[in-house]
């Protein structure tokens, strides 16, 4: 990131956008895509392929992509919500992988490298393959590793841009292959072999070279599926106190779900990558996508390479096992009978649970949380520091996960606090959070907004300032912090506006839940010695704030707005229909194209 200028970034990945995706109610009932898609659409082509339209592909250009699956009408619906994340993104000064490297390949010089070694090569696109050619001094000293049957995140790794950009440098690409699997049992590779046969049967053409199976050179027994209820909380307790084990789930919805019960080692399976376990847990993994197995099975022809991710997933998922592996399924699906001579069924978990558990010293948690750490795995990483009794590791993981999650609940929980005072200084800072701590019994702890207005002589206008305050920084750190971003305006300061999360017993809450009144923010003035606190609800403050997000995100960008670069023309004679309007509302309309798409 210090190669673009950017001191610390937050980086969205998958599981980031599904859950903005599920809090925004992106995805219409009768869409014909799913988040997913989503994703892959915007991180394949629209921001993977290498453009001259910007961050972003032109809505023109991605209308007559060939490459997408999707039709003209989906590919609408899909150009507006990847123009809405973009604005997300650039609100909240958020980035993808695809961002960080188009703003690398603008810098007219970037430090380079004599030898680079490159795991997961098969999930880079090809503005990112870009990228990775740029800085490689020495392309006979690039080492590239990867597995093209675990791409989860595009479709379009493109091996013959690979190709052509090293031949057109005088390099050729040597290719090798390895079909040994060192991890899994036999009967684990034999299955995976012919879920990679039905992929292969189903979909658009693959090089042969990826169809050579897998060969084992371990042991092992055939993968155990188990249909009907069970008592999951029950069950994943058990599991969970064995550092050689895991449990992995099909999305982010079902994870939280297990999570809010208090489980704390459920996996997604991207977070499983670069792991693996003795003995694996796959909840729901094939009935996850069961609606797309009926289409892709009952359609008759090929389908898009698109839906090889879903197959990937489950392969990526699968292979992590190096003993055991059970599917526990709800319902019996269409892809198992493709695979039933490679099933053992099993009429109960718990017994084998039972025996396949181990005694788990300190040294093995120890070793896992290690490893969880390296991966950047915090939250995971934290736990298993607890079980191996390392407090201080786990509060530094701890500490690294909440910042990212800090971030997320100041959308979430927003609370504006308006400060009146004579002369701002941290001491009055420092009182104004004193006073929130006594009132209330909560904190301010994560990301914050100020928003300074003019003094009248310069005319009306506002400046936003941001920052970060720490969960384990006392009021007068954290007065400071604010006071640091404050003086360096010279707007008023006798009007200040606070944009913050309140937290209590380290657990964000809306302000309403604290007072009889309903109120969600707060009024406070401090003049002389007297000091006045109550909640309030601050409609022109939130109103401001969502009127500066219109702006920035049309204003930082406004060439690009005017080129359509996200999909909206902004017409200069239109202002007026929209200054009286929410910032939703605005929205709406400028997404909208004349025929009301």
């Amino acid at each position: 990131m210090s190669e673009v200028g950017i001191k610390e970034a937050i980086i969205i990945e998958f599981e980031d956008f599904e859950r903005w995706m599920y809090h925004e109610q992106f995805i219409p009932d009768q869409a014909e895509f799913t988040i997913r898609d989503v994703w892959l659409e915007i991180n394949s082509i629209l921001k993977g392929t290498i453009t001259q339209d910007g961050r972003i592909l032109s809505k023109a250009s991605y209308l007559t992509a060939k490459e997408s699956y999707f039709n003209e009408a989906s590919k609408k619906e899909i150009y507006h919500i990847a123009s809405r994340y973009e604005i997300w993104l650039k609100l909240h000064e958020y980035y993808d992988y695809n961002d960080l490297v188009y703003l690398a390949l603008q810098k007219e010089s970037v430090h380079v490298y004599s030898n680079i070694v490159f795991d997961e090569i098969q999930e880079l696109t090809a503005r990112q393959l870009e990228y990775l050619m740029r800085i490689t001094s020495n392309k006979q000293n690039l080492l590239m590793l990867g597995d093209i049957h675990q791409v989860t995140d595009q479709y379009m790794f493109n091996l013959p841009f690979l190709k052509n950009k090293l031949y057109a440098e005088n390099y050729i690409l040597k290719e090798n292959y390895i079909y040994k699997n060192y991890r899994s049992g036999d009967q684990t590779v034999h299955w995976t072999n012919e879920l990679k046969n039905i992929k292969f049967n189903l979909l658009s053409h693959e090089k042969e070279e990826f169809r050579i199976p897998d060969e084992s050179v371990r042991k092992g027994s055939k993968p155990n599926v188990y249909h009907g209820e069970i008592d999951s909380l029950a069950l994943f307790s058990q599991i969970e106190q064995d550092a050689d084990s895991i449990v992995v789930v099909g999305d982010s919805v079902q994870k939280q779900k297990l999570e809010d019960n208090g489980l704390k080692r459920i996996f997604t399976i991207e977070e499983t990558r670069g792991l693996e376990y003795k003995t694996v847990y796959g909840f729901n993994l094939l009935s996850n996508f069961n609606v797309l197995w009926r289409q892709l099975f009952q359609s008759g022809q090929r389908a898009h390479y698109v839906y090889s991710t879903y197959f990937n997933l489950i392969y990526l998922a699968v292979t992590r096992s190096k003993e055991t592996l059970y599917f526990i399924e709800s319902e019996r699906t269409i892809i198992e009978d493709k695979l039933e001579a490679f099933f053992a069924p099993c009429e109960t978990i718990a017994p084998a649970i039972q025996s396949g558990m181990q005694e788990n010293d300190q040294k093995r948690w120890l070793d896992e949380a290690n490893r969880l750490f390296k991966l950047r795995k915090y939250e995971k990483a934290a736990d298993a520091y607890e079980r191996a009794e390392q407090f201080e590791k786990r509060d530094s993981c701890l500490k690294l996960a909440h910042h990212k999650l800090l971030y997320e609940y100041n959308e979430k929980f927003k609370c504006f606090i308006q400060l009146s005072t004579d002369k701002c200084s941290p001491q009055i800072l420092r009182i104004m959070l004193d006073c929130i701590e006594k009132k209330y019994s909560t904190s301010i702890v994560g990301a914050f907004q100020i928003l300074l207005q003019t003094t009248p002589r310069y005319g009306i206008d506002y400046r936003r300032m941001r920052g970060f305050l720490e969960p384990d920084w006392t009021n007068t750190e954290k007065a400071a912090c604010l006071y640091e971003r404050i003086s360096q305006s010279i707007f008023n300061r006798n009007e200040i506006i606070f944009v913050v999360t309140l937290f209590k017993e380290d657990k964000p809450l809306s302000l309403e839940t604290c007072n009889d009144k309903g109120h969600q923010d707060i009024s406070i003035k401090v003049h002389d010695k007297s000091i006045k606190i109550h909640s309030a609800t601050l409609t022109e403050q939130r109103k401001l704030e969502e009127h500066l997000n219109w702006a920035d995100s049309l204003g930082h960008d406004k060439t690009q707005a005017i080129k359509g670069e996200y999909g909206f023309q902004f017409i200069e004679e239109n202002k007026l229909k929209y200054e009286k309007s929410k910032a939703e509302d605005i929205l709406d309309m400028i997404f909208k194209d004349k025929d009301g798409e």
